[in-house]
């Protein structure tokens, strides 16, 4: 799963924290390129 738009991605990341406190897991999370991100898109077929 992936979404860009405008300045803001989303990822599925693992080994993370809950967004909203918790357990780490799995999580879907919303990130901003003014982040100091870099980010590659990899297409798994």
């Amino acid at each position: 799963m992936r979404t860009v738009s405008g300045s803001t991605f989303t990822t599925v990341e693992g080994n993370t924290g809950n967004p909203i406190g918790g357990k780490d897991g799995v999580y879907v999370k919303n990130r901003g390129t003014n982040m100091g991100y870099d980010v590659v898109f990899i297409r798994v077929r």
